[in-house]
């Protein structure tokens, strides 16, 4: 029950304050808990619905930035494809795609 509030806590949050990041990939149901007949909100957000839209203010400024680097460390553009660098990237941001 704690996680699903904290969950929702996030969500509402991610709704009011970050709304570009947030794709209209969700859906609500609503269920009953046994006993006390409370209507409990539950959200089911797709999996793709977790990767910053690629219009996403977020994305574009990541997107920069490794472009930045790469030409800054001169390294050449499969450097995103490096499986070090996916490990990076997947730790430091997973809501972040990296562009191939």
């Amino acid at each position: 029950m704690t996680d699903l509030l904290i969950g929702l806590t996030c969500l509402d949050h991610i709704k009011r304050k970050h709304p570009e990041e947030l794709p209209d990939a969700e859906s609500e149901t609503s269920l009953h808990s046994s006993g006390a007949n409370k209507r409990i909100k539950q959200v089911f957000i797709s999996q793709k619905s977790f990767f910053y839209n690629s219009s996403s203010v977020k994305k574009e400024r990541l997107d920069r930035r490794i472009a930045l680097t790469i030409a800054v460390d001169m390294q050449p553009y499969s450097y995103v494809e490096d499986e070090g660098f996916l490990a990076l990237m997947k730790e430091a941001g997973p809501a972040y795609l990296v562009p191939s």
